[in-house]
């Protein structure tokens, strides 16, 4: 008899680096989901903590779904590079990301597959953010992907709209379902980033070429805490240096695809490597563009008393 896991609907794919902390509550919430046509795909880019026993233990629980794999010599090659270990050896229509420090609601996956199996030109669905610190004692932040109200946006929309380019909200990995074929048409992740703007590149890629769906259902729990990625290069004062290489690669893709382009996502582009030329010129931009949002946020909306 055919094993059932040969051909699942969605391939989740999980890598994790000394993430023993958080790993086993985030593997949890992917066996609570409701939709349970799924594998599960560990990638362990070079842990040197409890985590590679924590995902041993849960393949071993299930053999036929939980599946472990590791760079040769259990070297630390980065997040895209892991991915696309994952990517490769993925059987699924879909894809899901979830980092080993996120959690998902139940239906999550569910909903994704619907809303990608009724809009088959689509590569991704995105929806909300809790942007989760209550587990810390913090207070949570909802935040809807683009802002936008649910619909589908054609080819190269998002990416005018969207953070890194514009001042939408971005896509999380964690959030989003991918639909493979998409991901390996544009050839998956680009393994020179290795631990920021990863995501947002492949992001880029998909949304310059295929439509992009986007929802009000909120799909994540992203866990706000001070060894994240995002937090350790800031602390270690990298950010600005990752954010000009995804802008060096979306001009260089850009000249390399120009049909995928835009006069404003191009000016966009142009105007960021000016100010990234310039760093405190740039930080007090960043500032004066975070003071206008607060602003907009506090003023009552026209035609209010």
């Amino acid at each position: 008899m055919q094993n059932p896991m040969s051909h699942p609907r969605v391939s989740v794919i999980c890598t994790y680096l000394d993430a023993e902390r958080f790993i086993a509550e985030s593997l949890d919430s992917v066996f609570a989901q409701d939709f349970g046509d799924f594998e599960l795909i560990l990638v362990d880019d070079g842990s040197r903590d409890g985590s590679a026993a924590i995902a041993r233990a849960y393949a071993e629980r299930q053999p036929d779904r939980v599946h472990l794999l590791a760079h040769p010599g259990g070297v630390n090659r980065g997040i895209s590079a892991s991915r696309n270990l994952g990517l490769r050896h993925a059987r699924g229509e879909y894809i899901a990301f979830i980092d080993a420090d996120d959690v998902w609601p139940p239906a999550k996956l569910g909903e994704q597959v619907a809303l990608l199996d009724a809009h088959p030109q689509a590569a991704m669905a995105c929806g909300v953010v809790t942007y989760w610190a209550s587990w810390d004692g913090g207070v949570d932040e909802l935040v809807r992907t683009g802002g936008t109200v649910p619909t589908v946006l054609p080819p190269g929309a998002p990416v005018a709209l969207l953070y890194p380019v514009a001042d939408g909200a971005a896509p999380s990995p964690s959030e989003v379902l991918l639909r493979r074929s998409a991901v390996e048409a544009v050839g998956g992740m680009e393994d020179a980033f290795r631990d920021m703007y990863e995501d947002q590149v492949l992001f880029t890629k998909l949304m310059l070429q295929f439509d992009t769906c986007f929802s009000h259902r909120d799909w994540l729990h992203y866990r706000i805490h001070d060894d994240s990625c995002t937090a350790v290069a800031r602390r270690k004062r990298q950010y600005l240096h990752r954010r000009r290489q995804y802008f060096e690669w979306l001009q260089d893709h850009l000249r390399r695809h120009p049909a995928q382009g835009t006069p404003h996502v191009a000016r966009a582009v142009r105007r960021e490597l000016r100010l990234l030329d310039w760093p405190l010129l740039w930080k007090l931009n960043w500032r004066c563009q975070r003071l206008r949002k607060a602003l907009k946020r506090r003023l009552p909306s026209a035609g209010s008393s």
